[in-house]
C-alpha cells in the first residue's frame, strides 16, 4: 500500500446451540414442587465480529492509526419461567452490541 501503509482485515462468524430436558427438575424438600413454563429449554447464541485497522506510516516522523471494530451477539434461547414453591425465577438472556471507532496520530522528531 502507499505511504507505507498496512491494512487488516478479521471476521467471524459462530453459532452455539444447547437443548435441554427440563422436565426432571426437582427441588429439595425445603423448597417444594418445580413448575416451569416449557418442558425443555431451546438454546442458540450467534455471534459476529469485524475488525478492520488501518496503520500509516508516511514519512519517518508521522504516524496514524484507524480502527473500526463490531461485535454482535445475539442470544435466541427460550426465556423460561420456573417457581420453586413462592419464588419464582426467569433467565434473561444476554444481547449485545458493541461499535467502536477510533483514530490516533503521533509525531515526533528524533
Amino acid at each position: 500500500m502507499p505511504y507505507n501503509s498496512k491494512l487488516n482485515v478479521n471476521t467471524g462468524w459462530s453459532s452455539a446451540t444447547s437443548k435441554t430436558d427440563l422436565s426432571s427438575l426437582t427441588a429439595d424438600s425445603l423448597s417444594g414442587t418445580v413448575t416451569s413454563n416449557k418442558l425443555t429449554f431451546d438454546g442458540r447464541v450467534d455471534t459476529q465480529n469485524f475488525d478492520v485497522a488501518l496503520t500509516t506510516n508516511p514519512v519517518k516522523f508521522l504516524d496514524g492509526n484507524i480502527f473500526y471494530k463490531y461485535y454482535n451477539r445475539d442470544n435466541k434461547s427460550d426465556v423460561i419461567t420456573s417457581t420453586v414453591g413462592t419464588e419464582t425465577f426467569v433467565n434473561s438472556p444476554l444481547n449485545i452490541q458493541r461499535i467502536k471507532w477510533e483514530a490516533k496520530s503521533a509525531s515526533g522528531f528524533q
